[in-house]
C-alpha cells in the first residue's frame, strides 16, 4: 500500500464477481499459496504484479459497435460476453516504484 499505489485509481479483483486469481498458465490459483508473480522494468521503474483474470469492458460507442458487431455476437453466443467485454488475463499491479509512476496522471499501462 505504497504512495504511488494509493495515489492511483486500483484494481480490486475481491470486489468484482467475475475476476479469478491465476496463474501464468491460467490455472485458477489455490488459496492461501504464493501463486505465479512478475516484475516489469518500465523505463526508469519497476512494477511488481500478479496476474489475474476478469471480464473487461469497454465503452460502447456507435463507431465501434458497427465495426465489432459481428464480433459482439460471437463472443455472446460462444461466452455469454456483452458487446465490447472480453475475459482477459492481465497483470495487476502490487507495488508501483515512485520513479516515474507517482507522477503519471494515468492509472494502467
Amino acid at each position: 500500500d505504497s504512495k504511488t499505489c494509493r495515489s492511483k485509481t486500483r484494481y480490486r479483483r475481491s470486489r468484482s464477481h467475475t475476476g479469478k486469481d491465476v496463474n501464468f498458465d491460467g490455472r485458477a490459483a489455490p488459496p492461501g499459496v504464493p501463486r505465479d508473480s512478475m516484475i516489469v522494468n518500465y523505463g526508469t521503474g519497476e512494477i511488481s504484479g500478479v496476474v489475474v483474470e476478469d471480464v473487461v469492458c469497454m465503452k460502447n460507442s456507435i463507431e465501434t459497435e458497427a465495426l465489432n458487431r459481428t464480433a459482439a455476437m460471437i463472443e455472446k453466443q460462444t461466452k455469454g460476453l456483452d458487446p465490447g467485454c472480453v475475459n482477459m488475463r492481465f497483470v495487476a499491479a502490487t507495488r508501483l516504484s515512485e520513479d516515474p509512476f507517482l507522477d503519471f496522471s494515468f492509472d494502467g499501462i
